[in-house]
C-alpha cells in the first residue's frame, strides 16, 4: 500500500488547528489542488495553474463566492503548507483583496471567467452601423486567462472594430478604467484622418500633421465604481456599469464618424 505519511501528518495536524471546519476544509482543498494541471482544449502539454485559477477552482469546488475568505486562506496556506504546521499562529488571518492591477493575478481568472460566463456573445448595442458584441480578447477563454488578458472587447464585425476596456484601472489613473476604439482595417484606417480632416479646424495640429493612416478611433479614461467584492451580485453591477459607459463614453460619442464610413464604404 502506498500511504503518503506527510500528507496524513499534514491533514491530521490542521484537524487539530483552533479554526473553524470551513477552514479546515479549505485548507485541505487547497492541498489537493496545489499541483493540479491546466490543459489546453486539444493539447497535452501540462500548465502550472496560476493563483487565481486555483482560487477559482476552490471556489467551484467549495461552492464559495467570497474570494476575500478565499484569498485568505490561500495566502495562509502558501505561507505554511510546506512546512507540518508547526509554529502557526493559532487562527488564520482575515484579508480583503484591494482590487487593482497588483491583484488582478487573483482576481482576474474570476473576473474573466464571471464576463466569459455572462456576457460572451450578447449584443451590447446595434445600429445601421451593426452589432456590437461583447466578448474576451481572442475570444478564447481559456488563451484569456493563461495569457492574462484581463479585458473586455466589444467587437463589430461589420465595421471590423474592436473596444478594448481593461478589468483593473491603471497605475497611471488607479481611479479609472482605460478604454481604446481601433480599426482593425485598412479601409477605416485610412478614412478616419479623411473624417477627421473634414470635419477639424483649420488650426487643428491634426491637419498640419498629414496623417494617412490612423488605428485609433479613440481613447480615454473614464470613472467608475469598482465591485466591493467578488460575489456575482457586485461582478454584475460593475459589468452593466461598465457597459453602460461604453456606449456613453464611446461607440455614441464616435458614431457620427462610423455612420459616414458604412455609408461611404457601402457606397
Amino acid at each position: 500500500m502506498n500511504i503518503n505519511f506527510k500528507n496524513i501528518l499534514t491533514e491530521s495536524i490542521v484537524d487539530d488547528l483552533n479554526i473553524s471546519k470551513l477552514d479546515k476544509v479549505t485548507l485541505k482543498v487547497f492541498n489537493v489542488i496545489k499541483d493540479d494541471k491546466f490543459y489546453y482544449p486539444n493539447q497535452t502539454k501540462a500548465w502550472d495553474m496560476s493563483d487565481g485559477q486555483r482560487i477559482t477552482k476552490a471556489s467551484e469546488m467549495l461552492k464559495i463566492g467570497d474570494y476575500d475568505y478565499l484569498y485568505s486562506i490561500y495566502d495562509f496556506f502558501n505561507t505554511y503548507g510546506h512546512v507540518l504546521f508547526q509554529d502557526i499562529p493559532k487562527e488564520i488571518p482575515k484579508k480583503t483583496l484591494p482590487f487593482n492591477s497588483d491583484y488582478e493575478h487573483i482576481l482576474g481568472a474570476k473576473l474573466l471567467q464571471y464576463y466569459y460566463d455572462n456576457y460572451t456573445g450578447r449584443i451590447l448595442f446595434s445600429n445601421e452601423t451593426g452589432d456590437f458584441e461583447c466578448s474576451v480578447v481572442s475570444g478564447d477563454i481559456n488563451e484569456a486567462i493563461m495569457e492574462e488578458m484581463y479585458s473586455v472587447e466589444i467587437r463589430n464585425y461589420t465595421l471590423h472594430t474592436s473596444i478594448f476596456v481593461n478589468m483593473f484601472p491603471s497605475k497611471r489613473e488607479p481611479n479609472k478604467l482605460g478604454c481604446d476604439y481601433l480599426s482593425m482595417s485598412d479601409e477605416l484606417s485610412e478614412f478616419i484622418p479623411i473624417y477627421r480632416e473634414t470635419h477639424s479646424d483649420e488650426d487643428d495640429e491634426f491637419i498640419s500633421a498629414k496623417i494617412d493612416y490612423e488605428e485609433m478611433v479613440d481613447s480615454k479614461y473614464f470613472d467608475i465604481n469598482f465591485p466591493k467584492d467578488m460575489s456575482d451580485g457586485s461582478l454584475k453591477k460593475y459589468f452593466d456599469d461598465m457597459n453602460k459607459l461604453i456606449i456613453k463614453e464611446m461607440i455614441i460619442p464616435n458614431n457620427d464618424l462610423m455612420v459616414e464610413y458604412f455609408n461611404n464604404y457601402e457606397g
